[in-house]
């Protein structure tokens, strides 16, 4: 049997992207309360223009602040799982940029880091037990076992799933989860290789 896999989202997941944007663009950052630009009521036309602008550069990933042990997720490989990040990039200089140093922050090999361009088709992950991510419609699509997220102002509406205030919050629940697994499949034989 394969490695069940451990998927974080890079960005509001690992670090505040939409914190950051906000701050740059003197936008309130509360006001940022759909993850679809088009669909929020509390932006004006040149906001939405102006996030959109810095969602494309790749200066926007420049000089990352990483919310606390969040460049420490490849310990969880301990475990018997295998960490993945999978991140959606606006355009291919983005995912290059974060290509660039995705690898030696967290340790993972390049085949781990799956960084896609948000236009192009994706091929959906399988064998995935536990799903990190901050967008709704990621955390409907998913179907891993377990789904976690980070609140934030576009997601209050999530009802599945398990919501948490802070990275360290969300890997505590995550080691919660590995534990209860280990025990099902200490009992029922299962083991992961």
């Amino acid at each position: 049997m394969r490695k069940k896999k451990i998927v974080f989202d890079m960005d509001d997941i690992l670090w505040g992207l939409n914190e950051k944007a906000s701050k740059i663009l003197g936008i309130e950052y509360e006001k940022l309360v759909s993850f679809s630009l088009e669909d929020n009521p509390y932006l004006t036309d040149k906001q939405r223009k102006q996030l959109l602008a810095l969602y494309r550069s790749p200066l926007l990933w420049k000089d990352i602040e990483w919310y606390e042990g969040t460049t420490k997720i490849k310990d969880l490989e301990r475990y018997g799982y295998k960490v993945y990040i999978n991140s959606n990039c606006m355009t291919a200089g983005v995912r290059d940029f974060k290509r660039s140093f995705a690898s030696a922050v967290f340790g993972l090999p390049e085949d781990q880091i799956i960084l896609n361009i948000s236009t192009e088709a994706k091929k959906p992950m399988r064998n995935v037990l536990i799903f990190a991510d901050d967008g709704p419609h990621n955390i409907a699509k998913s179907k891993a076992k377990y789904k976690l997220y980070l609140d934030k102002p576009w997601n209050k509406e999530i009802n599945e799933g398990i919501r948490c205030y802070s990275f360290p919050e969300l890997m505590c629940k995550i080691k919660k989860i590995i534990k209860e697994e280990s025990k099902y499949e200490n009992n029922t034989g299962i083991v992961h290789s």
